[in-house]
């Protein structure tokens, strides 16, 4: 049992990361209509400069303004539904004080093992030993972490930790068939944890965990019962099967993979399936989600490498669409073409050969002139 003390010292801290997290939501809020303006001006100023091309290269560069120019709607579309679903979602709910020492003995009474860290920012307690199927897998403690719950109130907050570990024969860091790496796959219970965490009903969350950690579904299994003690681990992509020290694991999509069915961003050289890699629209370069831009012109995907900055209006273009000796996007060339410089030929002066003949020649010649009467 807690000391009522220690309860108080911890509700005062819990309710201080609810304040802080009901506050990064506002913020968020905040960022995301700021968002919708910049892009509501992006539309304005791509559809300015449909307004500026000139007649005579209005059939060349039409295709490529219309491309901007839907490009920047969309991305006006996809401001306004962060927008709309922040504002649809459940905001952060601050509970009293006095709740949250009820929440905290409710998850000793449910639970048990109620332990407070204070340095840590965590709130941990630990279920009863699991067994499914026949399998011993020991207790775990369910520990929170209240530190986190500004960058993301959700299952991340959490952590899985297997106190008598008895993990999966070709996988040391799967120790409950929803549990890797210390993270649960809660599955159909991801959304309810999330709620009750959004609504500070943090003994609620902890049961909806402890209640994924008792059940077994042979639907997503990250290794399944029946292999647990000594089968391959199959490849998500092949279905070949593989043990664990030839396994790759994914850091997109947290699966395994094959090493003929693994790669790796070409920018930040991070672990990827071929499902999670995407080639650069110019240099063609396998990258990653995160490493590659949308040009709002063209809407191409491309690398860090290959991204050109308009001088003029500070717009996204790609390398391959730069014009030599220039650092203005097609749209810019187009209203303000490079004047051309016209050729102008240099003279050149030849000297006319001469040999001592024609000197002497020349010298008879102006004698016989002057001789001459007039």
């Amino acid at each position: 049992m807690v000391e009522n003390k220690l309860l108080v010292r911890a509700a005062r801290r819990l309710r201080q990361a609810w304040c802080q997290a009901a506050e990064q939501v506002s913020q968020q809020l905040d960022y995301a209509v700021d968002r919708i303006e910049q892009r509501h001006l992006s539309f304005q100023h791509a559809c300015r400069r449909l307004d500026k091309v000139q007649p005579c290269h209005f059939a060349t560069f039409l295709p490529g303004l219309n491309n901007q120019i839907l490009t920047q709607l969309n991305q006006l579309r996809e401001a306004g539904d962060v927008v709309q679903g922040l504002l649809e979602q459940s905001a952060v709910t601050v509970p009293h004080l006095r709740t949250w020492v009820e929440e905290l003995r409710q998850i000793d009474n449910d639970i048990g093992g109620l332990e407070i860290d204070f340095p840590k920012k965590c709130v941990s307690a630990v279920t009863e030993p699991i067994t499914l199927k026949d399998i011993s897998l020991g207790p775990f403690a369910i520990r929170f972490f209240w530190g986190r719950l500004k960058q993301s109130a959700d299952i991340l907050c959490f952590d899985i930790v297997a106190l008598d570990p008895f993990p999966a024969e070709n996988d040391d860091h799967v120790t409950h068939p929803h549990v890797k790496k210390e993270k649960l796959c809660a599955g159909d219970a991801t959304m309810p944890i999330k709620l009750a965490l959004q609504q500070g009903r943090l003994a609620d969350a902890f049961s909806l965990i402890r209640s994924v950690l008792l059940t077994y579904n042979a639907h997503s299994p990250h290794v399944a019962l029946e292999d647990w003690e000594g089968s391959g681990i199959d490849c998500h992509d092949c279905g070949c099967s593989m043990d664990s020290d030839d396994s790759h694991y994914c850091e997109g999509c947290s699966d395994d993979y094959c090493g003929e069915c693994i790669g790796s961003c070409e920018v930040c050289h991070d672990t990827r399936c071929v499902a999670c890699l995407t080639r650069c629209a110019v240099c063609e370069d396998l990258c990653c989600g995160g490493c590659l831009h949308q040009i709002e012109g063209s809407g191409r995907n491309i690398c860090s490498n290959c991204r050109c900055i308009c001088t003029t209006c500070n717009c996204e273009f790609t390398e391959d669409e730069e014009q030599k000796g220039s650092s203005l996007c097609f749209a810019c060339r187009a209203t303000n073409p490079v004047p051309a410089v016209p050729f102008a030929p240099i003279p050149v002066s030849v000297p006319t050969p001469t040999s001592p003949f024609q000197e002497s020649l020349d010298d008879a010649s102006l004698e016989c002139c002057a001789a001459a009467p007039v």
